[in-house]
C-alpha cells in the first residue's frame, strides 16, 4: 500500500510539495442517508472494523464524509466483512469533490465498485491521479442497504498562496473593505469553487448570519464586479439574488448556513467579513 502512494504521489500531473499522504478521514464528520437500529455513520472510521455503518433499505442509499479541510485525495480504502446482508458493494459509486449535493453530485466519479471481495482491504484511486476536494461518498444508484465496516482516504492538505480569514467583529460593508484593505491583503472574492469551499469553511464560526465578501453593485451600469477585479464567471447567487437589477448602495454577502449562497444586502449591514490575508 505504501508503495502504491508513493507511486500515485510522483505520477500525478504534478508533484506536490508536502506529499506524504496520510488517512485524513479520522477527523472528519460524517452522515448517512438513514440509520439501521444502531449502525451510526461514524462507525465507517472508527478504526474498529467490527462495527460498520449500515443504512435502512433506501432507495439510492449513501454514505458521505466531510473533512473539514481541501485535501488531494490519492486513495479510498474500504473494509467491509461478511454480514447477513450483501456488504460487497458492486455497483456502489465512490466520489471526492466540493459538492455535498449526493444526488447528480458535480464531484468526479472516482470508482464504480466491483468484484468486491470482503475481508480484505479494497483501495480505488481516481484516475491514477489526485482529486481535491471536501467532500468523499460512497452510494448505490439503486434500493439496498449500504454497509461499510472501514473507511481510509488517504490525502494531503491542499495549500492556497492566498488564506481567507473570517473576522467576528460586525462592520457595515465599507467598513469591512477598508479593514482589510488596511491589515492585509483585501476583502475576499470568490472566483471559483475552490475558494468558494475555503469561504465555507472560514465562515463556519461566524455569528451573523452572513458575511461581507468583495462584491459591488454598480445602480449606474447595472452590473455585479469583484472590488479585486477578480472574474465573475463563477456565480453562487441564491436564487433572483443576481437576476434583477439591484438598488443603489448594494453588497454581496455570502450566508454562512445551509447552501452558503451570495446574496445582496444594505452597505450599512453590520456583518462578520472575510479578508484575504
Amino acid at each position: 500500500m505504501q508503495w502504491i502512494l508513493f507511486s500515485v504521489c510522483l505520477t500525478g500531473a504534478t508533484l506536490l510539495a508536502n506529499c506524504t499522504p496520510e488517512n485524513v478521514a479520522t477527523n472528519g464528520t460524517t452522515s448517512q442517508s438513514s440509520i439501521y437500529e444502531i449502525h451510526v455513520s461514524s462507525r465507517a472510521i472508527d478504526g474498529d472494523k467490527t462495527l460498520c455503518a449500515h443504512t435502512r433499505c433506501d432507495e439510492n442509499p449513501w454514505w458521505m464524509i466531510d473533512l473539514l479541510g481541501i485535501y488531494n485525495i490519492f486513495n479510498i480504502s474500504i473494509y467491509n466483512k461478511v454480514g447477513d446482508t450483501d456488504t460487497r458493494l458492486n455497483k456502489a459509486e465512490i466520489r471526492v469533490g466540493y459538492s455535498r449535493e449526493i444526488n447528480h453530485s458535480t464531484n468526479t466519479k472516482c470508482a464504480t465498485i466491483d468484484n468486491f471481495t470482503l475481508k480484505e482491504w479494497q483501495s480505488y484511486q481516481c484516475d491514477d491521479k489526485p482529486v481535491a476536494g471536501r467532500y468523499v461518498s460512497v452510494q448505490y444508484q439503486e434500493t439496498k442497504n449500504l454497509i461499510l465496516c472501514e473507511v481510509k482516504i488517504h490525502g494531503t492538505k491542499k495549500e492556497s498562496p492566498n488564506k481567507l480569514m473570517l473576522y467576528n467583529m460586525t462592520k457595515t460593508w465599507e467598513d469591512a473593505l477598508d479593514y482589510c484593505r488596511e491589515n492585509h491583503k483585501d476583502i475576499a472574492s470568490i472566483p471559483d469553487r475552490e475558494t468558494q469551499t475555503r469561504a465555507e469553511l472560514a465562515a463556519m464560526e461566524a455569528g451573523t448570519h452572513s458575511v461581507w465578501l468583495g462584491l459591488r453593485y454598480t445602480c449606474v451600469l447595472e452590473f455585479w464586479f469583484w472590488v479585486d477585479n477578480e472574474n465573475l464567471e463563477f456565480s453562487h447567487w441564491a436564487p433572483g439574488n443576481d437576476t434583477t437589477p439591484a438598488d443603489c448602495d448594494m453588497s454581496g454577502a455570502m450566508e454562512t448556513s445551509g447552501g452558503h449562497r451570495w446574496v445582496r444586502l444594505p452597505d450599512d449591514t453590520k456583518l462578520n467579513f472575510i479578508c484575504v490575508v
